[in-house]
């Protein structure tokens, strides 16, 4: 497990909650000059949010750090974020891990789940399961979001306790109904693979499309593909291709293969093989085996015969079946490259080793029977 997209936006959604709007930045700036660690974390927040005007994290982070030195636990872990992802202070996983650990120790219901997320990961600090498992449960104790996804993380896995997927859907579940956005795209995914609960797949959807639409990339690609097939809801190519462009925008690969599809066939946007390409080849340079294979099919309906022989070579190379089938067929022809019959006889017994029913029927001609 990576850091969570939550984690960056502890200090928007987790504690923001903090913030009063009633009190204005100067007469808050006033009460934390004259030393009050609550008024400097709270002025910190509103930097690091932009609620004194513009995002600042450099004004974020020296309030919080204020605000911190003086003991206070939600300071400590404001402070511990910052250095985590490198905003306003250079960054520093190790200072961040000791900051969450003075926060947890103070009693921060935040602190202690993001103290428990460092341990369980090894970020900053020695990876240890147990210990990560202590500061999850104290978590917990004050109904912390982060702890709970956290302690649904371990019982699915088994990491530090028994695999139990219906303790993971109890504390997924708890964590979703907090808007933990995490929570809610793997409580999804246990509706929809039937795990710890009965398969529910309308219910999948539901919380595919909360995590969706607060910006989860994983959430927006797997409610897209259940609106392309219609899995759960009604099927729509328009809502699908939506779906795969928010989420391929932030940063997801195999939703840029999805909308290269859209766009080579049409489905749900206008045909254009431009686009369909441009996405494909997103993909294809992050090793995405089927994309590579996609365009070298396109490359070789246009005859550029150099290109295909590349991306099928990728796609073959990661064990693509199909990419192995048109690449030893571009070697029987000579299609762009030096014809060689053997090259493309293992092509295609690879392919058919893995049941490609085309390359097993061309295994059949007379010409490879008689090699045998």
């Amino acid at each position: 497990m990576q850091f969570r997209i939550l984690f960056y936006f502890i200090l928007i959604f987790t504690l923001l909650c903090g913030i009063s709007h009633a009190e204005n930045c100067e007469n808050l700036k006033q009460q934390a000059e004259q030393g009050s660690a609550e008024a400097q974390f709270q002025l910190g927040l509103r930097y690091n949010n932009g609620a004194c005007g513009s995002i600042n994290y450099n004004e974020a982070f020296r309030w919080f750090k204020k605000s911190a030195t003086q003991g206070n636990g939600a300071g400590q872990n404001a402070l511990g974020v910052l250095y985590a992802h490198g905003m306003g202070v250079e960054k520093n996983l190790t200072t961040a891990a000791e900051w969450y650990k003075k926060s947890a120790e103070n009693g921060y219901p935040n602190g202690q789940g993001n103290y428990a997320e460092a341990l369980l990961l090894g970020q900053g600090v020695k990876q240890d399961n147990q210990e990560a498992l202590k500061w999850c449960r104290k978590s917990v104790e004050h109904d912390s979001s982060n702890g709970q996804f956290l302690m649904g993380y371990m019982y699915k896995n088994g990491i530090g306790v028994p695999q139990d997927d219906i303790e993971a859907i109890k504390w997924f579940s708890k964590s979703a109904q907090q808007n933990d956005i995490d929570a809610m795209y793997h409580l999804a995914c246990m509706y929809m693979n039937g795990e710890g609960v009965t398969r529910n797949l309308q219910e999948a959807a539901t919380w595919y499309e909360k995590a969706a639409i607060k910006g989860h990339p994983l959430a927006q690609c797997n409610l897209g593909e259940m609106y392309k097939d219609g899995n759960g809801v009604p099927q729509n190519y328009e809502k699908a291709a939506e779906l795969f462009k928010a989420s391929a925008d932030n940063g997801n690969i195999e939703s840029s293969y999805y909308l290269g599809i859209m766009y080579e066939y049409g489905y749900g946007v206008n045909k254009d093989q431009t686009k369909a390409i441009n996405y494909y080849t997103t993909a294809a340079n992050h090793d995405h085996s089927e994309s590579q294979c996609c365009l070298g099919y396109i490359y070789l309906e246009i005859k550029n015969f150099a290109e295909a022989y590349k991306w099928f070579k990728k796609s073959s190379e990661h064990g693509n079946s199909r990419a192995q089938y048109n690449l030893g067929i571009m070697y029987i022809k000579g299609d762009g490259i030096q014809k060689d019959m053997k090259e493309g006889e293992r092509l295609l017994k690879l392919a058919a080793d893995q049941g490609d029913k085309s390359a097993q029927e061309v295994l059949k001609d007379s010409y490879f029977t008689k090699q045998q």
